[in-house]
This record gives structure tokens, sequence and C-alpha cells, in this order.
């Protein structure tokens, strides 16, 4: 019986993204030399930043809030908890041990004007958990970040400036630049465990 992978293992792809992740080339520059590996770096960005969530969660004294009636119970019109057979236009990009990672056939990769270089939808055991999307140059990360704090209030902000975060009763959004590769990552989430989500829909 073939072992599960841990997400969190070094493997082979997510060695390459770290190695590149920690010198100053410019996005440009990056996702072309990367190569078949592309979509990978993608995927990797997205998996290490819910380490970024969970610690900077525990470590906030203040949470940024949503505006009333603004907190998102899913992302593009899919739900936390939606059963990926129950979804539809979706293509898989890559899977890591119990987590899969999908994009959208017609997918636009705009958010209020700001442009992306790529989305993907999160599906731990088969179940909608969270949404990530790629933004190239600190530029576009201010302009997104004055869009979403203009849908959904404003955000709390870490010591560097380079980090947004809004948390609600079922959702956490992160946006955060990265300097040393100078592209931005919006994490939007489920708030709970698959746990948790899969107890509600069981019930």
């Amino acid at each position: 019986m073939r072992n599960k992978r841990n997400p969190m293992m070094m493997t082979p792809s997510k060695k390459l993204f770290l190695s590149l992740y920690y010198q100053n080339i410019d996005h440009n520059t990056l996702l072309p030399m990367m190569g078949k590996y592309a979509r990978l770096f993608v995927v990797i960005i997205c998996i290490l930043g819910m380490s970024f969530i969970l610690n900077f969660s525990v470590s906030a004294q203040s949470i940024g809030t949503f505006k009333d009636g603004k907190e998102p119970d899913g992302f593009r019109g899919i739900k936390w908890g939606t059963h990926i057979k129950k979804t539809k236009g979706l293509e898989l990009q890559n899977c890591e041990g119990n987590w899969c990672f999908y994009k959208k056939k017609k997918d636009k990769l705009v958010i209020g004007g700001v442009p992306l270089l790529s989305v993907s939808y999160a599906f731990e055991k088969g179940i909608f958990m969270y949404s990530c999307a790629v933004i190239a140059d600190k530029n576009n990360w201010i302009d997104l970040r004055n869009t979403l704090e203009d849908i959904y209030g404003k955000c709390l902000r870490d010591d560097s400036g380079n980090m947004c975060f809004w948390e609600g009763n079922k959702t956490t959004i992160m946006l955060k630049y990265i300097d040393q590769s100078n592209v931005s990552v919006l994490w939007i989430k489920y708030k709970g465990s698959y746990a948790s989500m899969k107890a509600k829909n069981d019930m």
C-alpha cells in the first residue's frame, strides 16, 4: 500500500521552491525559469501560506474583522464544504497528501481590476477548504489590499506592513507580500477544520 505524503514534507518540488524563494528573483524571471514546476510553485506557495495564517492567528492580539454582512462563505461561487463531485469546470493541478488543488477552466484572473497570476482551489479529502491567488508586483499588492479593505473593512497588519489579515466566524483571509520573490499571495479559507466541516455536512 502506498504511503500518503505529508504536505509539509520537503519533496523535491518544495526544495526547488524554497531555493528560489530565498533569492532576490523577480517573478518575471521566476515562473518561466521553473518551467514544468510552475504549477507546483503555485501549489507549494498555497500550502506554505497556511503556516503563516496559523502562526499569525495565534500571535495576533486583535483581528481585522469583516464589515457587517461582508464575510464570505466560500470563494467564487463554491461554498466551504462543497464536495469536489458537486463542482463543475475544475481541473486538477496537483495533490499533496490529503490535499488536492484545482483551477477553473474559465476563471477570471483579476480581482477588482488587479491582475492575478493564478487562482487555486484547495480540497481536503474532496472537501473545499480554501482558495489561493498569486499576484505579481508590490504595486498590485497595494491595489488589491485597498480593494479588499473597501469590500471587507480595515485589516489587521503585521509589523512589517506586508501582511493583511481578516477573520470572521467562518472565514479567514490573509494577503501577504513576499518581497524575496516580488509576488503576493491571497488566501481565503474556511476557519474551521476538516473534521468540523465533515460533521456539519453529515448532520
